[in-house]
């Protein structure tokens, strides 16, 4: 049975240090009495908690999967069981993707469920779907764990722990590559568990007892020095209150990265948070949300991709896709960069979006609606990723991401004829105006023609200030008139 006073615990643990009012037991609409609860996931927006249940009555495994959710108050809802995740091993969800529509799970499904591998599942405007193993190349020499496993923001990176070693997978088209032991620094005689790598990319937070520490197993935090994934810094332990003379793994963050999530074996096992100090923080992110909708219904687009890059570029950073049931998406973009981030799907046009985080150094909330064009005569697109030198038409290189896509509606559409329009907002003289606009128009032509596309299927036209998309009544409005849009004339 467990202590309900958790706090005297505690108190006793660390030998007088007061620190248990810092670590905060996550109540009993998670915690019980009678049962342990551990592995902790929670969501990106901080909004969703998966866990863990040994051995409840009308359980289905050694432990079942469970999920709770916060209320408009603030607090966490009475945790339900994920029935459909839960079969006759123990079942755990140990990730969940940035956009909150993929989950990856230990073990493989099926008649004969085991605990060697690991499988994802999706959401979907119904559920999710049935959990699909994830392959590994060489998977008959892999040396199986408990498998617990992270992923990098963009899902191309794995790491993972197998047999009490820290290990990287990177994707490889439909297949993951054979797991590579970390190197120095990391990997002792003893075990390393429960990887999280935050949504910078860079901060590692592991569990272990090799490092030294408080107690029997400690969480501990590591910074990526270089591509390869191998590297990474000398542990730092996290000390307490996260720490104590008991176990802790399973450290999890939200991408706002203010409180930690961990199990303990406090109370014979419970999940609490903590306010992570400063020091102890990954580096900062902004969450970036909001919903994919029909630019011209203003209606939800479920199941969009969205992928985003950095403009100066054009390299992919990553995709996520749109909730199948309301439409709405959610991306983590790391600081230093200017990126450019749209949604698409079958039978829409994107309108593209940036995000400059060159100069930005704390976590931030910013909410985006993504619009899609439908793809008909007369619809218009402005690209609002196309840059151009000051009063000249020479595009800058962070164009082309933007038109590279441009090129591939194209090419996907042989029927489609589009015509580039170029405008300005009222400052200068007309003439000057309708040059630099007709100007502009015939670069992003030459550069889709440079791309393949027919010259017959691209016209150029110059309209200067003559149409307004908003009054040139403030600088504001004369930014969005100065812009180059495409309509499409024939499909």
């Amino acid at each position: 049975m467990k202590n309900l006073i958790y706090v005297s615990v505690l108190t006793l643990l660390c030998s007088g240090k007061s620190f248990a009012q810092q670590l905060e037991n996550l109540g009993e609409k998670i915690n019980t009495t009678a049962y342990q609860e551990c592995f902790p996931t929670i969501s990106p927006d901080g909004k969703t908690l998966f866990f863990s249940r040994k051995n409840a009555p009308g359980g289905k495994g050694e432990s079942d999967i469970y999920y709770s959710e916060l209320d408009t108050a603030g607090n966490w809802t009475e945790g339900k069981p994920m029935d459909g995740f839960n079969n006759s091993v123990k079942n755990v969800i140990y990730h969940i993707s940035p956009d909150g529509n993929q989950i990856v799970l230990l073990g493989k499904y099926g008649a004969a469920p085991t605990e060697k591998g690991l499988s994802w599942s999706n959401k979907t405007a119904t559920g999710w779907t049935d959990p699909v193993a994830i392959p590994f190349e060489q998977e008959e020499s892999i040396s199986w764990g408990n498998n617990a496993c992270t992923f990098s923001p963009n899902g191309n990176v794995m790491i993972l722990s197998l047999k009490g070693d820290l290990h990287v997978s990177f994707k490889k088209g439909d297949v993951w590559s054979f797991p590579q032991v970390f190197q120095g620094g990391i990997t002792t005689s003893d075990n390393e568990y429960s990887p999280f790598l935050s949504s910078d990319n860079k901060t590692l937070y592991f569990s272990g007892g090799g490092h030294g520490g408080l107690g029997m197993n400690d969480i501990f935090k590591t910074t990526r020095l270089d591509d390869t994934w191998l590297n990474w810094s000398a542990p730092e332990n996290l000390g307490e209150p996260i720490n104590n003379k008991e176990w802790q793994s399973f450290f999890k963050l939200a991408a706002k990265g203010d409180y930690a999530y961990v199990y303990t074996l406090v109370n014979e096992g419970d999940l609490f948070r903590v306010k992570l100090k400063e020091e102890l923080k990954p580096q900062p992110v902004v969450l970036v949300k909001g919903k994919v909708l029909d630019s011209k219904t203003k209606m939800p687009i479920p199941a969009a991709s969205v992928s985003y890059e950095i403009l100066a570029n054009g390299s992919p950073v990553g995709t996520a896709s749109s909730n199948p049931q309301t439409g709405e998406y959610m991306i983590v973009l790391g600081y230093g960069q200017n990126y450019g981030f749209s949604a698409g799907s079958k039978g829409y046009i994107s309108v593209s979006e940036n995000l400059d985080l060159t100069k930005v150094e704390e976590y931030r909330e910013i909410t985006k609606d993504l619009y899609l064009t439908p793809i008909e005569v007369g619809s218009i697109v402005r690209m609002n990723n196309i840059f151009f030198d000051v009063a000249k038409a020479t595009l800058k290189p962070e164009s082309a991401a933007e038109l590279n896509k441009v090129a591939a509606v194209l090419k996907d559409n042989p029927g489609i004829s589009i015509e580039i329009g170029g405008h300005t907002d009222s400052d200068g003289s007309d003439d000057l105006n309708k040059k630099l606009s007709q100007s502009r128009a015939n670069s992003v032509k030459a550069y889709l023609e440079s791309l393949g596309i027919s010259a017959a299927r691209v016209t150029s036209v110059g309209y200067g200030e003559a149409k307004p998309s908003v009054p040139n009544n403030s600088d504001d409005n004369k930014q969005l008139n100065r812009r180059v849009e495409f309509k499409i004339t024939k499909k």
